[in-house]
C-alpha cells in the first residue's frame, strides 16, 4: 500500500509542470502598427468621425477599429480559433469577421469564431470593431479576445481545442471631440464626474469617467 501511494505521488508531481505551463504561445496579437502584444495587454481605442464618400454623396461615419491581428509564431502550420466576449457595449454593435464570416453583436456575451489554420510565421486580421449606432451616439464598448489553440482534423474538417492562448482586452471610446478639445484648452470645466456605474466622485478615478462640463455637454474620459 505504501509503494502504491508513492508511485501515486510520483505520478502527480510529473503531472504538476505540465499544468503549470501557463499560456500557450503558438499564436500572438499584434497591434496596428505591428507590435506582438503581450497576454493580458489592454488597448484604448478612440474612434474618430470622418466623411466618407460612397458615389452618391458624402456622409459623416464613425467606426472604431481594433486594427488586431493574430499571428503564428512557430515554424509550422497550426489551428486555432478566437473566443471574444464583450463585457459592456453603449449601444451599435460590435463586429467580428475572423477567418471568414462576418458577425455583428449588440448586446454583452460570448462567443467562439469557426477554426482556421495559419500557416508557419502567417499573420490574419481579426477584422473586428466597434460600429457605434450614429454619429453623435457616444459611449464605448469593451471586448476580451482570445485564442483557442486547436488540432485540426483533415479528414473530419473539424477543430479541436487543446489549449489557451494569449488574452488581449480592447476598449473602444467614442468621445465628443469637440467637448475634449474644450476641455483640455480650458474653455469648459467639469461641473460633476461619474464612475461608469454612475457612482458620483469628487476626483477622477482609474477607468471611465463621466464627466459633465460647465458648457452643458457630458463627456467621457479614459484614466489609466
Amino acid at each position: 500500500m505504501k509503494k502504491l501511494f508513492t508511485l501515486t505521488l510520483l505520478l502527480l508531481a510529473a503531472a504538476l509542470p505540465s499544468l503549470a505551463q501557463g499560456t500557450d504561445a503558438t499564436f500572438a496579437f499584434v497591434d496596428a502598427d505591428g507590435n506582438q502584444l503581450g497576454d493580458g495587454t489592454t488597448l484604448t481605442i478612440v474612434g474618430k468621425e470622418e466623411v466618407v464618400d460612397d458615389g452618391f454623396g458624402q456622409y459623416a461615419s464613425i467606426i472604431v477599429n481594433s486594427g488586431l491581428s493574430v499571428k503564428n509564431t512557430t515554424g509550422a502550420d497550426a489551428a486555432l480559433k478566437i473566443a471574444y466576449t464583450i463585457s459592456n457595449i453603449s449601444n451599435g454593435a460590435v463586429q467580428f469577421c475572423f477567418p471568414v464570416n462576418c458577425l455583428n453583436h449588440e448586446e454583452a456575451g460570448s462567443w467562439v469564431s469557426d477554426g482556421t489554420v495559419l500557416k508557419a510565421g502567417e499573420t490574419s486580421s481579426l477584422r473586428t470593431e466597434w460600429l457605434p449606432a450614429d454619429v453623435g451616439q457616444y459611449g464605448e464598448a469593451t471586448v476580451t479576445y482570445q485564442v483557442k489553440v486547436c488540432q485540426y482534423n483533415a479528414l473530419l474538417k473539424s477543430y479541436t481545442e487543446i489549449a489557451d492562448g494569449p488574452t488581449v482586452t480592447v476598449s473602444y471610446v467614442y468621445q465628443d471631440e469637440a467637448a475634449v478639445t474644450a476641455l483640455n484648452n480650458g474653455e469648459a470645466t467639469p461641473t460633476a464626474r461619474y464612475t461608469i456605474n454612475g457612482q458620483r466622485t469628487d476626483a477622477p478615478v482609474k477607468g471611465v469617467n463621466i464627466v459633465r462640463l460647465s458648457n452643458g455637454k457630458t463627456i467621457k474620459q479614459i484614466v489609466k
